[in-house]
């Protein structure tokens, strides 16, 4: 059945579209599945459905006029304000400035705070519906046809045009997934010929953008490798510095805007998916941005205490010795990747933990060291390899069993994992291996890390986990049981 079909169909019965966790909806106990090009061909369903439906809505409400008359950059943070009261906000006459006015006595302002109070709707603070924003076309409900870079040059402008979003602005990912039409998939700077002018725009309108934003402290910045030198050049052109700034997360190619950041705090290494289009990266990503680091005055290097590591390939020593001499004061270090030198067997065997103890005698070297996060459980090289990796394996209740086999091993290996880190470093406040945590870290004794080159006290603390004397019922609510008609 074509989209247009059901529509009209729904609009002649009145009936209520209910949204699943697929790409299906339900109506009245039935769920229809729309082709990809049946989607695209409407372009609000890409974007309002997924907005809107929090709820069964009748489909009415939903033949709006598309794009909505406030700025889209709004709906893309999706506040509580814009995905809960779509409807109200695009009925209400010049929402733009009532949204963006910084001036409570505006009229229009007035009338919309009037609008939602007597829907007992609260107004929130600029602060709570500016202060996290992102321009991205990576994720499914905020796509748009065309090329993501003139979404990106549209996005901007409407923040730079919205002296409320600027005025409270605190954390932006700037996240760009996009070969052009004209463009080949690249993975060099140097063969980066062709790449349209809409980047360039795109880089200067953020240079002009970031230093206009007083209260930013937090980047995300992940563009496509092939044109993220326009950035590079801009921000040096331009003299762009973000003295605010105190938390980057980089893509690859873009390690250059540690040196715009004079008070950063907190580095991540990105994603990689925007590098990865079948060809080979000419070194690695990880290797730069530390290298981007250990260049920087000690000052600023000494001023970062977090740190998220990701190599492009396997985690070796040789990283962490590099991140050791780059950033001296970490108090927080998160590790990705598989450990070099590890064999994932099916089983534990004594000996085997020699090469995570390697990497974690050179970790203790950190004196400031609280918070240590370790790559997944089957990256450590002892003794889990992850289970199954085809998700058939976990269907219908044969699967379910086989689930929370592999949770118990996991949380098995994350135990055996804390138990070698707090050997190296029993003063360590927090633990995690892959995402388990650690639910607390019972020190018996006094520490306060390493003294005089030795570890104060040598008793391994003891470690509480969520499923710590639970085990059982943990893993069932990893995996629950298996109900007729569930995969």
């Amino acid at each position: 059945m074509k989209f247009q079909d059901l529509l009209n169909i729904l609009l002649l019965r009145s009936l209520s579209l209910i949204p699943t966790k697929s790409r299906g909806y339900t109506i009245k106990g039935f769920t229809i599945y729309f082709p990809p090009e049946d989607v695209e061909e409407l372009e609000w369903i890409y974007h309002t459905i997924p907005i809107i439906l929090q709820r069964p809505w009748p489909l009415k409400d939903l033949l709006v006029r598309w794009p909505p008359k406030f700025p889209l950059f709004m709906a893309d943070a999706r506040h509580p304000l814009v995905t809960e009261h779509y409807l109200r906000l695009n009925s209400h006459k010049d929402i733009t400035t009532a949204l963006c006015t910084l001036d409570s006595s505006d009229p229009s302002r007035q009338s919309l705070e009037r609008h939602l109070s007597s829907r007992g709707i609260r107004f929130p603070p600029h602060q709570e519906v500016f202060s996290t924003l992102r321009i991205t076309n990576k994720y499914p409900e905020v796509n748009r046809p065309g090329p993501g870079w003139q979404s990106a040059i549209d996005r901007i402008n409407e923040i730079l045009n919205c002296p409320a979003t600027l005025a409270n602005l605190q954390s932006l990912e700037v996240d760009i997934d996009s070969v052009n039409s004209e463009q080949t998939a690249t993975t060099t700077i140097e063969s980066s010929a062709g790449v349209s002018a809409e980047v360039a725009v795109v880089s200067v309108l953020l240079a002009q953008l970031l230093p206009l934003a007083p209260n930013l402290e937090k980047l995300s910045l992940q563009v496509q490798c092939s044109s993220t030198q326009f950035f590079e050049r801009d921000f040096e052109l331009m003299g762009v510095r973000f003295d605010r700034i105190r938390h980057l997360r980089l893509g690859p190619f873009s390690e250059y805007m540690v040196r715009f950041a004079p008070n950063l705090e907190i580095l991540e290494s990105g994603e990689y998916y925007a590098c990865q289009y079948g060809s080979v990266l000419p070194g690695d990503p990880g290797v730069w941005l530390l290298e981007a680091v250990e260049a920087l005055p000690a000052g600023m290097r000494n001023n970062i205490t977090t740190l998220s590591f990701r190599p492009w390939g396997s985690l070796t020593t040789g990283h962490v010795k590099d991140i050791i001499n780059a950033m001296p004061n970490l108090s927080e270090l998160s590790l990705d990747g598989e450990l070099e030198g590890s064999k994932s067997w099916y089983f534990y065997k004594p000996g085997m933990e020699k090469v995570l103890q390697s990497y974690l005698r050179l970790i203790s070297h950190l004196p400031n060291l609280q918070t240590l996060k370790l790559p997944v459980a089957y990256s450590l090289g002892l003794g889990f390899d992850g289970g199954p990796w085809c998700g058939n394996a976990y269907d219908g209740p044969a699967g379910r069993e086989t689930g929370r086999m592999v949770s118990q091993q996991r949380a098995e290996t994350a135990e055996l994992a804390a138990k070698f880190a707090l050997q190296e470093m029993p003063y360590l406040s927090r633990l995690s291996v892959g995402g388990d945590e650690t639910s607390s870290i019972n020190h018996t004794m006094s520490y306060s890390g390493r003294m005089g080159g030795t570890i104060e006290a040598a008793k391994v603390p003891e470690v509480r986990w969520p499923w710590t004397g639970r085990m059982k019922e943990w893993t069932f609510e990893e995996w629950p049981m298996h109900k007729p008609g569930e995969w």
